[in-house]
């Protein structure tokens, strides 16, 4: 059934964001550099086919999928990351192809050669791949060592040389001998009673040796549990805290002495400073009455008024008003003046007297007398240093109060937290002494307990805490580990007479000497049981691989054969011509291609590119054909013509026409506009069969065009 291409759907490729579209026999996607024409042919491959690395595909991000019809009932998609690839049902179809047979299939960036590493596109190991099952044979052989090859069964009995395999069994059925003797010594060699007596009376004595080291191990927890206990209550009296209480008290005393220092200097300074503030007073008022002498106001103006008010009441009298107000006005001024100065004087009088009380009292505070400011501000002067200091005192005295507060709290908590009590501060020191006694008798008891538990000398993951209900007794130990030692030298020796043979039994088993003889015995017979195991194994190795290599050889033969009668075959030899218009053959010489006209042979390497291009695509055709049984199948070129003259595209052009219209389809890229033309020409007669496919005309790249243009 042919398979072909029926659709490809894809996103994100390259310029384009989505592609679809749906393919006939012939068909032609044109586009030019860098419109995705490589994105698509790679994305093809990946999607198709499992061995792409030959091709060296490069990174994308691309997803659609590659729908193909004649592989299976129905159509069949595949994706880049497909599970299951072409391969997958040609292997169930068309078992044995070639793992490289999808570069039959695929023209990729114009590199039509077969095996880019042979000379002319393609030489005899390709063939050996394509057109027979020598490859299969060679790597099946390769698996067959050198020593086996050369190796025979005769009379049911492996024969051949002593090296590889064969050496490696020999050893085995050595060593299988060499365990069955020994395990016919020990037979003879492992019993008697004395030794089992002796083994016996070991046992009990370390069983009493075991009971008395747990009880050893439990004593050594319970005398760690006690220092534990002993460190904790030595933490809460410790000398450290106890010294750190004294310093505290110490402290606390100094500052009670320095306090009621200050409070001395500061009695004394505010003794001194006592007439201070009213000094002060004094200042202000002395400052405020200083000024001239206020004289008392004439008589005369209290006699004039009094006469001008009585004329004023005889003009009245008089019936002369006008002359009666003058002599009123007049009056009420001079009168106005007189009580005006009367009343200056009377507070005049008043501050008088209290500056004279002012000059009483500071002769009384200073015995000295007051003549004018200066005297005041000169004791100001005296006072203030007194004045200022006593204020500073008084608030350090208020600070330090403050503060000897806090201490002595603190000092009672220090207490608590040493005793579990405040004490009365007069008890402060007998209560230390008190402490700092318990924390010798707790250091001394623990220095006790911590020498006894290093003489038990028991390691802290040792340490047993279930009661074993036996007690520890040293000498009792000691005794009996003396009597234990003394049973293992008898059992010693009578175990040296088996020494020689466990010794003998630890290498094959690579058991340590000192296990015992129970493990020692199970592993022999693990050790012989596989022995025995690996002596079959290998025994059927060997004569398999010698029949498979039989089989191989014989085979061979026929390998030679098959190959030129592939090439040979129509299904290879026809499309030559088909392609050509002028070689009817190719051939194999030693391991060179060459190829005939009518006239001449031709080393394949020796023809010009165009005409190799040609019968390298003939040989791809043939051989695919030929591998699938003559079904027709899909042909993907790349430009797989950019490098031939005109003439020769022309005629390539229409050899792959040609093709479709024997039912192949052909899937061409090309920038070139020459191919395009050809392309379009031939694709006439194909109707719908033939599609274009213009990658320049889709919107993505339409768009990228655009602003290209733009700038």
């Amino acid at each position: 059934m042919p398979v072909s291409i029926r659709e490809i759907s894809v996103q994100n490729l390259g310029p384009h964001s989505q592609l679809s579209f749906q393919l006939g026999k012939l068909n032609l996607i044109f586009g030019h550099n860098e419109n995705g024409k490589t994105f698509l042919v790679e994305f093809i491959i990946r999607s198709l086919f499992k061995h792409t690395t030959p091709w060296n595909l490069r990174k994308q991000e691309a997803r659609g999928k590659v729908i193909l019809e004649g592989l299976a009932d129905e159509p069949v998609e595949f994706w880049p990351s497909s599970e299951q690839k072409i391969e997958d049902f040609w292997e169930i179809t068309r078992p044995g192809l070639p793992p490289d047979f999808s570069r039959l299939l695929v023209v990729k960036g114009a590199e039509v050669d077969i095996a880019a590493e042979a000379d002319g596109g393609i030489d005899a190991t390709v063939l050996k791949r394509l057109l027979s099952n020598r490859e299969i044979l060679d790597h099946i052989q390769k698996r067959i060592s050198k020593t086996v090859r050369e190796s025979k069964i005769q009379s049911g009995l492996l024969t051949g040389p002593k090296r590889g395999e064969m050496s490696a069994r020999q050893d085995l059925e050595k060593e299988n001998k060499h365990i069955f003797g020994l395990f016919e010594r020990i037979n003879k060699a492992y019993s008697g009673g004395e030794r089992k007596t002796l083994e016996e009376r070991k046992c009990k004595l370390e069983e009493w040796r075991d009971q008395m080291l747990r009880a050893k191990r439990f004593l050594a927890y319970k005398s760690a549990q006690e220092i534990k206990h002993l460190e904790a209550e030595k933490n809460r009296t410790s000398t450290e805290q106890i010294l750190a209480v004294r310093s505290q008290l110490s402290h606390y005393r100094r500052m009670v002495a320095e306090y009621r220092q200050k409070q001395q200097e500061q009695k004394k300074a505010a003794e001194q400073s006592g007439h201070y503030e009213w000094l002060k007073s004094a200042r202000e008022v002395y400052q405020n009455n200083l000024g001239a002498e206020v004289a008392q106001p004439p008589l005369f103006f209290l006699v004039a008024a009094i006469i001008l008010l009585l004329n004023a009441a005889v003009l009245s009298f008089l019936s002369m008003p006008v002359y009666a107000a003058g002599a009123i006005a007049l009056g009420g001024l001079v009168g106005f003046l007189y009580f005006t100065k009367s009343r200056k004087l009377l507070r005049h009088a008043t501050e008088k007297q209290e500056i004279e009380n002012l000059k009483a009292t500071f002769k009384k505070y200073f015995g000295s007398p007051l003549t004018s400011l200066p005297d005041i501000l000169g004791q100001l002067e005296k006072l203030e240093q007194d004045y200022n200091i006593a204020r500073v005192l008084a608030q350090q005295l208020k600070d330090d109060l403050a503060q000897l507060h806090t201490d002595k709290r603190k000092i009672d908590e220090a207490f608590q937290n040493l005793t579990g009590a405040r004490p009365e501060p007069g008890s402060w020191d007998g209560v230390l002494q008190q402490q700092e006694k318990k924390a010798r008798a707790l250091e001394a008891r623990l220095r006790d307990r911590e020498l006894f538990l290093a003489q038990l000398d028991v390691a802290v993951s040792d340490y047993l805490n279930d009661d074993p209900e036996v007690k520890y007794n040293r000498e009792e130990l000691e005794k009996i580990q003396k009597e234990l030692e003394d049973v293992r030298e008898l059992v010693e020796a009578e175990n040296r007479n088996l020494a020689s043979l466990k010794q003998l039994v630890c290498q094959e088993t690579e058991d340590d000497i000192s296990a015992s003889w129970e493990i020692i015995l199970a592993n022999l017979q693990k050790r012989s049981q596989q022995i025995l195991q690996d002596y079959k194994a290998i025994t059927a190795e060997i004569a398999g691989k010698i029949l498979v290599n039989e089989v191989v050889e014989e085979l061979r033969k026929d390998e030679e054969s098959k190959i030129l009668a592939g090439l040979r075959s129509p299904e290879v030899q026809t499309p030559i011509y088909q392609v050509t218009n002028r070689y009817h053959s190719v051939d194999l010489q030693g391991e060179k291609l060459v190829a005939s006209d009518q006239y001449n042979t031709f080393d394949l390497a020796d023809l010009s590119t165009g005409a190799q291009e040609q019968v390298l695509l003939a040989l791809r055709i043939g051989f695919a054909a030929r591998l699938m049984q003559g079904d027709s199948l899909f042909l993907i070129l790349d430009d797989a013509f950019q490098y031939s003259d005109w003439r020769r595209r022309k005629l390539l052009v229409d050899k792959v026409a040609e093709l479709a219209e024997n039912g192949w389809q052909i899937i061409y890229f090309s920038m070139d506009d020459n191919i395009r033309t050809l392309f379009d020409r031939r694709g006439k007669k194909f109707g719908e069969d033939y599609k274009f496919i213009n990658l320049d005309h889709q919107p993505d790249v339409q768009r990228q065009q655009d602003v290209l243009s733009e700038n």
